[in-house]
């Protein structure tokens, strides 16, 4: 039974990834072709003298750009995104696996108005666990908390090191006062998951705080 649960978490974990990716790519492709759009009006207005269209062309190229890099950063990410649950593997950097899932957490903070702020220990050494599994658990978690707080609250994510384990937190910086919407994810799936993966969830702290332990991998 739990096998077809951590099986489930995991097909629903890839659902909501692949979802939140093609969202914001599209929003890319969208500006981009508003851009194309622009760049015409623009060549072929005569309201503007040669000058003042030079300068809002080399504006317009730099938004592009700009868009471009988010767009291709994005790939990056998705592509790591796949690599690791091709390859598991039984060690992993928690950083990494944070950082990987960075995009999508901005994604869903924008979503419920609510912003989040990094803060990652330096030098933590490598934990033991499944890459997807450790994803799949910090982003259920993640989105649950999400679901529970009221707009404007920011979300601080850090590790650190402790004695034999590293320590993922979730932190609000306001306690919530009302219950935005239901939970995403049941608490029975993401226990599953943090069994199936070595790791250990403290209970939700006064203010909503999540606090994830992983055991250092030897």
């Amino acid at each position: 039974m739990s096998g077809d649960v951590i099986t489930h978490a995991l097909s629903r974990f890839t659902g909501r990834i692949i979802s939140l990716f093609v969202h914001e790519i599209n929003n890319h492709l969208a500006t981009l072709r508003e851009s194309s759009g622009l760049g015409d009006d623009l060549m072929n207005t005569r309201t503007l003298s040669d000058k003042e269209k030079l300068k809002e062309i080399e504006s317009l190229i730099h938004a592009i750009e700009n868009r471009v890099g988010h767009a291709s950063s994005l790939v990056r990410v998705f592509g790591d995104f796949g690599s690791h649950m091709a390859d598991p593997g039984d060690s992993l950097d928690i950083n990494l696996a944070i950082e990987g899932l960075h995009p999508f957490f901005s994604k869903i903070a924008r979503q419920n108005n609510l912003s989040i702020q990094s803060v990652y220990g330096r030098n933590l050494p490598a934990v033991r666990g499944s890459f997807p599994l450790m994803q799949c658990l910090l982003f259920a978690i993640f989105e649950n908390l999400c679901a529970s707080l009221v707009p404007q609250t920011a979300v601080r994510i850090s590790t650190e090191k402790t004695a034999s384990s590293i320590m993922v937190s979730l932190t609000p910086d306001r306690a919530s006062t009302a219950v935005c919407g239901k939970a995403p994810w049941p608490e029975k799936t993401i226990e599953a998951v943090a069994a199936a993966d070595a790791a250990f969830i403290d209970q939700p702290q006064e203010g909503g705080a999540v606090s994830v332990r992983i055991d250092i991998s030897t």
